[in-house]
């Protein structure tokens, strides 16, 4: 309240203590939990504004429901509680937010993607959307139930009839991108919608830009959902990704963002911070050079591009997972791009990889490092450790 806010910076400069060292310490004691048992939970404010949020939006789901219509007239007032819901989540304390929504074993979100299923307005959908997100980020649980739901197919569904709404694609791609950015394999039973159609649609939409996308932001959010439901295959030859990207005429535009995103070392799959698995454009670089078919759509110019990136890598980091999925990369694209014809950036890439081989230690890095000199004639001669 401002009431608490007013008192808190009276005391604070009271105190007559160095701020830095005030507002550090403040910071430390709002981030730390409140409430020390599940009962104290369920007691505070916050829970019973949440669940009675909840409830009220189930209420509604239900009604539609018996009805089996739709009443225009509630449309301020389920907008209203969305609202309420949404900002409620954002400023409660972890802990209770994260409370009310297992309640039940997860039982709200339930209600709330069947509520999302039923509903064919956009403006309630849009900010149903928003509160997935919000769930999403408060508790990653969420998102297994939701890959799991029915949710993935009525948000493609929304994309597929309406491909010239952008506010609606931009919301559904970045809602599929936070449920795909696990790397969890889709619900069998959904792979006839999940499957190449889905990912032709993406690449379509990519090369193709709708015109009325003035912000021109859908091709990098398109390219994210592309490179998070990536994530899901573990092998590359039942890889759907590669299969679609291997059958178009065209794929200039997904080239390009691959380079840009891999250059500026952006994982798209992270809209909600850091997550656990590997980076998603490394993993979609090395996925695409597993594929023949996918590497015709890189043109010399790209593949040198690629190189130089690559080369920079290697020669600033150090020992490590990172390092070694960049070495992965190199042995990969110097086999498929025909390396030995231009060879280009070998000074630095020999250097490099002369270098990690001289480590001390017997690591991972050093056998790809020995690996790929063994590969390559070019990099065995002026080298005594190539």
């Amino acid at each position: 309240s401002t009431e608490l806010l007013r008192s808190t910076l009276t005391s604070l400069l009271a105190a007559n203590k160095d701020l830095n060292v005030l507002v550090p310490s403040l910071i430390n004691t709002l981030k730390e939990d409140l409430y020390c048992s599940e009962s104290e939970i369920m007691a505070s404010t916050d829970f019973s504004t949440l669940v009675n949020l909840f409830d009220q939006l189930t209420q509604a789901k239900d009604d539609e429901q018996q009805r089996n219509w739709m009443l225009y007239e509630d449309e301020a007032k389920i907008l209203q509680t969305l609202d309420n819901l949404h900002t409620t989540l954002r400023n409660a304390k972890s802990d209770i937010s994260k409370s009310a929504i297992s309640r039940w074993k997860y039982h709200y979100v339930q209600n709330l993607v069947e509520y999302f299923q039923m509903e064919t307005r956009w403006s309630i959908r849009r900010v149903l959307i928003e509160v997935f997100t919000t769930l999403a980020s408060i508790d990653c649980a969420v998102i297994n139930l939701m890959l799991s739901s029915v949710l993935p197919l009525e948000l493609i569904q929304d994309m597929y009839e309406n491909t010239d709404e952008v506010e609606r694609l931009r919301h559904c791609a970045v809602l599929l991108t936070i449920i795909f950015c696990k790397g969890e394999t889709v619900p069998v039973h959904y792979v006839d919608h999940l499957g190449t159609k889905f990912v032709d649609f993406l690449l379509n939409n990519l090369e193709n830009p709708i015109e009325n996308d003035v912000d021109e932001m859908l091709p990098d959010i398109f390219m994210g959902l592309i490179a998070s439901y990536n994530l899901q295959f573990k092998d590359v030859s039942t890889n759907l990704v590669l299969q679609a990207l291997a059958k178009v005429s065209s794929a200039k535009m997904f080239t390009e963002k691959l380079l840009l995103l891999l250059n500026r070392e952006n994982d798209p799959a992270q809209l909600l911070g850091p997550r656990e698995g590997p980076n998603s454009i490394h993993k979609l670089v090395l996925d695409v050079f597993s594929n023949d078919q996918c590497i015709t759509h890189f043109y010399t110019n790209d593949l040198m591009v690629l190189i130089d990136i690559i080369a920079r890598q290697l020669c600033d980091l150090g020992p490590g997972s990172h390092r070694y999925t960049y070495l992965e990369m190199a042995h990969l694209v110097l086999v498929r791009s025909g390396y030995e014809e231009h060879l280009h950036r070998l000074a630095d890439l020999q250097l490099c990889l002369t270098r990690i081989q001289e480590e001390e230690g017997n690591g991972l890095d050093k056998l790809k490092a020995a690996e790929i000199c063994t590969s390559f004639s070019c990099f065995r001669s002026n080298s005594s450790s190539c």
